[in-house]
């Protein structure tokens, strides 16, 4: 939430937040933001495997990085299959 506030109202001053982000330490801001963009990167990273193994010919080889194909999915808890450890709410 504060890595998105911060793009939306000091990158691309789409929405002001000024006064919620006033309270938020600008340190925890960057690390937010980047936090956010791993996620991204994440994503990206488990999507281009997904394409290289049903289209080898469009994705030959994955992008280096600092993590795998399944970062995003142990970052959020997603175990195979799609469930998580979390029980779901009664």
């Amino acid at each position: 939430m504060v890595a998105r506030s911060v793009l939306y109202s000091e990158l691309w001053h789409a929405d002001d937040v000024s006064e919620v982000l006033n309270g938020v330490d600008s340190e925890f801001q960057l690390w937010s933001v980047a936090g956010l963009v791993g996620d991204w990167l994440a994503v990206i990273s488990y999507q281009e495997s997904l394409i290289m193994s049903v289209r080898p010919d469009l994705c030959a080889s994955l992008t280096l990085w600092g993590g795998t194909p399944t970062t995003i999915l142990r970052r959020l808890d997603v175990k195979a299959g799609g469930s998580t450890d979390a029980t779901p709410p009664t």
